[in-house]
């Protein structure tokens, strides 16, 4: 069966096709909203504000608007990591870690605190940050910030 389209595409659908096509992601997305659905080998870590701000990370991250606002990095995962080993600094820091076959929201959804956008974009080359440099990251930050 042929589905005719209504219209030309939105801005989320353009985005869905442009993220599956140049970073390979595994996306679904309606008129209004796109996101990826976390393949085996890719994270989420949402990092709360401002301890975000305090990360050099390199990677795609997503500001996340709201009450807690975060910043979601998508992150490689690779095979030797522990995640058990992370999961002491990660609770004391607040983060939430989103794993595979979550979904997360991309740019440019529009959720009830306001619009998703990009912090950092994801890079054309399709490289992620690793788990490790986020892990690093935490340990190393000099920030004073703790979960409320």
């Amino acid at each position: 069966m042929s589905r005719e389209r209504l219209g030309p595409p939105t801005e989320a659908q353009t985005a869905g096709t442009r993220y599956s096509e140049d970073c390979d992601w595994p996306v679904g997305c309606t008129t209004r909203s796109v996101w990826i659905c976390l393949p085996a080998h890719i994270l989420a870590l949402a990092v709360p504000e401002p301890l975000a701000s305090c990360l050099t990370i390199s990677g795609p991250a997503i500001a996340y608007p709201g009450n807690p606002r975060f910043r979601i990095y998508l992150v490689s995962r690779p095979r030797s990591f522990a995640l058990r080993a992370a999961a002491h600094l990660f609770d004391a820091r607040g983060v939430i870690l989103l794993d595979y076959k979550c979904l997360v929201d991309l740019p440019p959804t529009v959720t009830p605190q306001g619009p998703l956008t990009w912090a950092s974009t994801p890079p054309a080359n399709r490289d992620l940050a690793t788990l490790a440099s986020i892990v690093d990251a935490l340990h190393g930050t000099v920030c004073a910030v703790s979960p409320s």
